[in-house]
């Protein structure tokens, strides 16, 4: 079973229209080119969170507001092929966004697939921030500017992400974690 998908390109081109912009306008404010913003609101592609996240700020409304498909929701699926992909600066991690797209700033959920010894390295979220780690399999050393932790698979640990931060895998084969960020306000 499915869940419905929300009309964003609908929504961006209303709230556009009612404060009186032009897509060029948008553009410009957004930093996203005028031709990916007339094809997203036209439902012609599936914009990423980093690009849903640029147009609400430059239409100063929040993202839930794009994504808006009115109604309450039972069920909300991110599916594998809407789920954005994304790598570690050094690419030895594959960072899957799991969580929809309007939980960003308050709870993201992430699938990591590391290389063997690869890792994530964090600069620090807003105060208050915690993550939560869970090692599907390989093991790991969680390192925070406090403390550091060693986990193997089936191990969680939670710990703050107001500092630098980093998940490095001890594994001589590719291995696999959960991570949780929460934001408290």
């Amino acid at each position: 079973m499915g869940g419905k998908v929300p009309d964003i390109g609908r929504n961006i081109a209303a709230i556009r229209s009612t404060k009186n912009l032009s897509l060029d306008d948008l553009s410009k404010r957004s930093g996203v080119s005028k031709s990916m913003l007339s094809q997203i609101e036209q439902n012609k592609v599936n914009p990423t969170v980093a690009t849903v996240w640029k147009i609400a700020r430059a239409i100063n409304v929040s993202i839930e507001k794009l994504i808006d498909e009115g109604g309450e929701k039972v069920f909300e699926i991110v599916t594998k092929r809407e789920a954005a992909e994304m790598f570690s600066s050094d690419r030895s991690c594959r960072i899957t966004i799991l969580s929809p797209v309007h939980y960003i700033d308050k709870t993201e959920l992430y699938s990591l697939a590391f290389k063997p010894r690869g890792k994530l390295i964090s600069e620090p979220h807003f105060p208050g921030t915690e993550e939560i780690f869970s090692a599907i399999d390989g093991s790991f050393i969680v390192r925070t500017r406090e403390t550091t932790a060693e986990v193997a698979a089936g191990d969680t640990v939670r710990y703050k992400a107001d500092s630098r931060h980093e998940i490095i895998s001890k594994s001589a084969k590719p291995s696999r974690g959960i991570l949780l960020v929460m934001f408290h306000a």
